[in-house]
């Protein structure tokens, strides 16, 4: 077996059952139960299932990233600037109507 990553140990936990959720073999090292590691636990796979393991992982990665709804918000900044533009517009065309 060979280590695949390292991380806190409850994302190790779900790493590893979803590891296991396609038929790989993965294990958790490095827990103890009476002082939790501060640098994480190691999760490790079989040396056949490495590059497939990897995959996996990268492949969750891009899916959490393209479900990030904050970055397909508006900043405020831009929301306030299109509304004084928008007010302004209007004031202008007022001015000009009426003269």
């Amino acid at each position: 077996m060979c280590e695949l990553t390292r991380a806190p140990e409850f994302e190790a936990r779900v790493i590893a059952a979803r590891l296991g959720s396609e038929g790989l073999l993965a294990e958790v090292r490095g827990v103890d139960p009476t002082y939790p590691s501060m640098s994480g636990v190691s999760v490790w796979v079989e040396e056949s299932g490495l590059e497939t393991a990897r995959e996996i992982l990268m492949w969750e990665d891009l899916a959490a990233a393209a479900d990030d709804d904050t970055a397909a918000a508006p900043p405020a900044l831009w929301f306030i600037v299109a509304l004084f533009l928008l007010v302004a517009a209007f004031t202008l065309a007022r001015v000009v109507a009426g003269s």
